[in-house]
């Protein structure tokens, strides 16, 4: 910031090229590297640099800055890699060196990068024209909060209450795309702010703005305060699609949405996703969703069927383990190591497996190796709640076993360790306590 106010201190504002030309001749009047002013610099060096005049516009009001080149007589060449503005009245330029070696004072040709500042002239138009075509679905209220323009890509905040819905979206990008066709003259002019104002000009929220300003007109429909660089013809903007739409804060919405090439390679990829989905499903692109659909009520019908034969075989699994059962202290217990289930299944099984004892006090504990761990399930019948027994009783000790812990409260408890080779040990231990619990 040093740097900033020494340069800003003895130079004269950068004279802004841009709004007419993408090229200019223009002389070095400052340089920055490190942080410090210095006077030259060589190949390789990362720089920030100050010229007398500049077509390169500098990040403002949403619209990110210009790139392009730097070339001078003696054909020193740089990138320009960013364009903001350091202290007001100049241009920062970022740059590196790519060859020669770079003074304060000299001349070059400075050129902007046309294709990239197309495709941000066409994001900040269409920014404008969404901003009305918002307004008037919504209402006035919804009114900019912030933008975000890059080459063919938009991000754009507005002030609304709820959530947008599918066809509010549709009439908005059909909106837009219909003010793109119509192709208006947009048109840039200057008045001062009470004129401006008095025009029915937007200010945007947030921005600051001198006694006169800039006003840019697209059709007979937007009018905003705006600096930063717009297409001449509405039909330049290409065609405009909304990608998204969430909320950022308390009655705070955000769009995203793509311009020209973005678009187009937008649709392009879709379109090849698209092909490529109806060949997996053998049919025609526009019979895609159907045939999907079709395929995907198959595949429940298969999952629910699935689902019950699981059902019926946890259930004969039950039944073999209750057949397993020992009488133990006035009760019956089951302790078994089980596979082929998951921890999900384990719980079910246990508690099927409790319910196909006879009446009467039980204890049931199974246990699983899963991906490399083990876990235990206890369940019990009522006849122990009422004496105050909890299942976690059953594979307290048994947890420790098995290097781990678990929890549980009532009559079903698990619990799970990183030592499955110890398995078989915490199932001893859950059958000593379990017997012991059911003697009382």
């Amino acid at each position: 910031m040093d740097a900033y106010r020494e340069l800003a201190s003895r130079l004269p504002r950068t004279e802004f090229l841009g709004y007419e030309h993408l090229d200019a001749e223009a002389t070095v009047t400052g340089l920055i590297s490190g942080g410090t002013v210095v006077t030259t610099a060589g190949q390789g060096t990362e720089v920030e640099l100050v010229l007398d005049r500049s077509p390169f516009y500098a990040e403002a009001g949403g619209q990110i800055g210009d790139t392009g080149t730097l070339t001078m007589g003696d054909g020193t060449r740089l990138q320009i890699t960013d364009t903001r503005y350091g202290l007001e009245g100049f241009r920062v330029h970022t740059a590196s060196v790519l060859a020669g070696e770079l003074r304060t004072g000299a001349v070059g040709e400075a050129a902007v990068d046309a294709e990239r500042r197309a495709g941000l002239m066409r994001s900040h138009s269409a920014t404008h024209i969404l901003h009305a075509v918002v307004r008037a679905t919504l209402g006035e209220h919804a009114r900019q909060q912030g933008s975000l323009v890059e080459p063919d890509r938009l991000r754009f905040d507005f002030a609304h209450f709820t959530a947008l819905t599918p066809d509010q979206l549709h009439q908005i990008e059909q909106a837009v795309n219909g003010h793109v066709l119509d192709d208006p003259n947009a048109r840039a002019w200057y008045a001062d702010r009470a004129e401006a104002e008095a025009a029915g000009a937007i200010a945007l929220f947030g921005e600051k703005y001198g006694d006169t300003v800039r006003i840019v007109d697209i059709g007979d429909f937007s009018r905003e305060l705006c600096g930063g660089t717009h297409v001449a013809h509405g039909s330049q903007v290409g065609a405009f699609r909304l990608l998204s739409e969430s909320s950022i804060g308390s009655s705070l919405r955000r769009v995203e949405a793509l311009t020209g090439h973005g678009t187009l390679c937008h649709q392009d990829t879709e379109r090849r996703l698209l092909n490529e989905l109806a060949g997996l499903l053998g049919t025609r692109p526009a019979d895609a969703p159907r045939a999907l659909n079709k395929r995907l009520e198959a595949l429940a019908a298969a999952q629910a069927e699935l689902g019950q034969l699981r059902v019926a075989e946890l259930r004969s699994q039950a039944v073999r383990l209750a057949g397993t059962a020992l009488p133990a202290g006035g009760g019956q217990l089951v302790a078994q190591g089980v596979t082929g289930v998951t921890p999900g299944e384990l719980r079910q099984l246990v508690s099927e497996t409790l319910a196909q004892l006879p009446f009467g006090p039980a204890v049931v504990v199974l246990a699983l190796e899963h991906s490399g761990k083990a876990l235990l399930v206890a369940a019990i019948t009522p006849h122990l709640l009422g004496r105050g027994i909890q299942a976690a009783q059953v594979i307290a000790r048994a947890a420790k076993a098995v290097g781990g812990g678990g929890g549980g409260t009532g009559a079903l408890a698990s619990a799970g360790g990183r030592c499955p080779e110890h398995l078989d040990q915490a199932l001893t231990t859950a059958s000593e306590d379990a017997t012991a619990l059911l003697l009382g």
